[in-house]
């Protein structure tokens, strides 16, 4: 198979094989692609999308025919299936940032004086670290002055703590972030100065490993109520609810 870049831009030719439906009603039929000097480049499942789904991945693509086939050679095929591949080059391409840009703009301006950027990026870094180590070690002692003023007075530590350092939740879209004195920190910096108790640590494991999980498995997965039961869907396909449940693990 020729390697090549999705969507294919050029002309190829397509030849559509059909191995009629599965047990569960679900078409076996696509097309084989060829680019002009006669170089397999992969197979499109047609799927329920017809044949938007050739021209999604080759929208210059010229049908030859149709052919009759097996459904052995129909598996055999669609382990080349372009249509997914173009699905996971999307979802696989990172968004860079405009500082990332600039950078990089810089960089292939001046390709003499990276090295020295770079060495002055590094000491700058290291400057602002020094610094805010320096102003969190002056907070902390200034707060742990107050909290020992307050207990001179008969005030309780814990109380001159909660108002010298101000805590506040923020509610974002994936969930909640946590401010100290008008710096974002961990949960357990903000529980500890709240004083109160966090999550266990099992707890938190295990939902890191079930976001973990849902973010790897990238098919689709339906459940649909009929009158006899439930029907159960992977990737807009029906099918059995071993496969159902083997593509939710």
């Amino acid at each position: 198979m020729a390697t090549t870049t999705l969507p294919i831009r050029k002309k190829v030719f397509a030849t559509k094989i059909d191995a009629g439906h599965d047990t569960y009603g679900n078409p076996r039929r696509g097309w084989l692609l060829y680019d002009a000097s006669g170089y397999y480049l992969g197979f499109v499942d047609e799927g329920y999308a017809g044949r938007r789904a050739l021209t999604k991945v080759a929208p210059k693509a010229v049908e030859l025919g149709s052919v009759p086939t097996t459904a052995g050679a129909y598996r055999d095929a669609n382990k080349d299936d372009l249509g997914i591949a173009l699905i996971r080059q999307g979802t696989r391409k990172k968004k860079r940032t405009k500082k990332a840009k600039s950078k990089k703009a810089r960089s292939r301006k001046n390709p003499k004086g990276r090295s020295k950027a770079r060495s002055k990026l590094r000491k700058g870094k290291s400057r602002k670290a020094k610094s805010r180590k320096a102003k969190s070690r002056r907070g902390k002692s200034r707060v742990r002055a107050k909290a020992r003023k307050a207990k001179s007075r008969g005030k309780s530590r814990k109380k001159a703590w909660s108002k010298a350092v101000k805590t506040k939740r923020v509610s974002t879209g994936n969930g909640y972030r946590y401010m100290v004195n008008g710096k974002f920190v961990k949960k357990s910096v903000y529980d500890r100065i709240r004083g109160t108790k966090g999550k266990s640590r099992a707890k938190s494991r295990k939902k890191a490993r079930s976001k973990a999980r849902s973010k790897a498995s990238s098919r689709k997965t339906r459940r649909l109520a009929t009158s006899r039961g439930y029907r159960y869907m992977v990737d807009g396909k029906f099918a059995s609810k071993a496969d159902y449940d083997r593509a939710r693990r």
